[in-house]
């Protein structure tokens, strides 16, 4: 399987191949080989006409060149392409070369202008010699002119180079929103593992003991794994939803936790704040969240049977900001089944410096609320929290 962290390298690839594609058929586009090329003198009235073969499956590029044109001087020419005595097309084109000035405002200038070429890309339909004209209609002062005569040929795809280029640009947009999403990618992810799934954080290797669903609103809202450590140690992992409320919108977040020990004496100090809507620790202040605070339901399933508790949760962020960044933390008072209720740190964990050493995967449909029965609700029902 492919780790997440390299997994939005996929789509870059394959803009990266797109655009390989694109520059190889703009190369093929663009890179012009001669099939005709010459300089013929024409009088006015007079023409000269060529024999080229031509194949459907090239594009064509004809350039009609005159002798530099002086100021006031003007040629009138013709061109036609036939096969088989039917014209394809024809085209006319002027030569000029015109000079001025101008004024306005108090400020003048001059101006020069001129037509010096003519650029024209066809195709044709049968393969075989198709006849080129070109004549000289007329000219100021009437001169006979040298001109310089161009069919161009190239190779491009059937479908030409712009496919390619949007496609590079496809994947490259997803490839780019993978790859500031991989935070919500494995947070989201972290609801498959069950019981049994190893992690390694911090160089220390937890195993998963036992793993719970949080619904709000029948919505699942969290997932959280109890952790024994090697060292024996208790910790909590949990993958949280979170809502940030704007004036016009909302933001939501998703987050990886996980639990920090408090001191005795943090735990004193906050238990002094019970029932707070402020709070301060460790020289920070912290205000309740009413958006992500409130009645949740917890589904845990012991030995194949689900159980169902009611958890209130009661959670406070920084003053100043939302959240969101590694390091930055949460405090949570939670209470389940009306029982007493305790304090707890939970920070926002660096998701790429979480391992899954070992994956366990759920097994089945997971349960929700409607599934856990009033039977199995008055089993006992284990206590967990972060």
């Amino acid at each position: 399987m492919i780790p997440l962290k390299i997994k939005w390298l996929i789509p870059m690839a394959f803009a990266g191949l797109c655009g390989f594609l694109m520059i190889l058929s703009m190369g093929a586009e663009y890179s012009q080989s001669e099939t005709l090329n010459k300089k013929v003198a024409l009088e006015t009235g007079s023409e000269k006409t060529w024999e080229v073969d031509l194949d459907p499956s090239k594009m064509y590029t004809i350039k009609i060149t005159p002798p530099p044109v002086k100021v006031g001087e003007s040629y009138e020419v013709s061109a036609e392409l036939s096969f088989n005595d039917q014209v394809i097309f024809a085209l006319d084109d002027s030569y000029w070369h015109q000079v001025g000035r101008w004024t306005e405002g108090g400020e003048s200038g001059t101006w020069d202008e001129n037509n010096s070429e003519t650029t024209f890309n066809f195709r044709v339909t049968e393969k075989g010699k198709h006849a080129f004209n070109i004549s000289l209609g007329a000219s100021v002062p009437a001169q006979s002119a040298t001109f310089s005569a161009k069919i161009l040929e190239s190779s491009p795809l059937p479908f030409g180079w712009w496919p390619f280029f949007f496609g590079a640009m496809l994947f490259a947009i997803i490839g780019i929103y993978m790859f500031f999403k991989r935070g919500t990618y494995f947070a989201k992810s972290l609801y498959n593992y069950d019981v049994g799934t190893k992690f390694k954080i911090a160089d220390m290797e937890y195993l998963v003991d036992e793993v719970s669903d949080y619904f709000y609103m029948h919505q699942h809202w969290s997932t959280e794994f109890k952790l024994r450590g090697s060292d024996g140690s208790i910790r909590y992992l949990s993958s949280d939803r979170f809502e940030l409320e704007g004036e016009e919108s909302s933001t939501t977040y998703h987050q990886v936790l996980m639990d920090i020990k408090l001191s005795e004496s943090e735990e004193a100090e906050l238990e002094q704040q019970t029932g707070m809507r402020q709070i301060s620790l460790r020289g920070n202040q912290y205000i309740f969240d009413d958006n992500n605070s409130g009645m949740v339901t917890q589904v845990i399933v012991k030995n194949g049977t689900p159980f169902r508790n009611r958890v209130d949760s009661n959670l406070f962020h920084n003053a100043y900001k939302f959240p969101n960044k590694a390091g930055d933390v949460w405090i949570d008072y939670s209470s389940i089944n009306n029982d007493e209720a305790e304090w707890s740190i939970l920070q926002v964990m660096n998701w790429s410096k979480i391992r899954i050493t070992e994956a366990v995967k759920r097994k089945g449909p997971a349960f929700t609320p409607n599934d856990v029965t009033e039977q199995a609700n008055a089993g006992e029902n284990p206590s967990v929290g972060a």
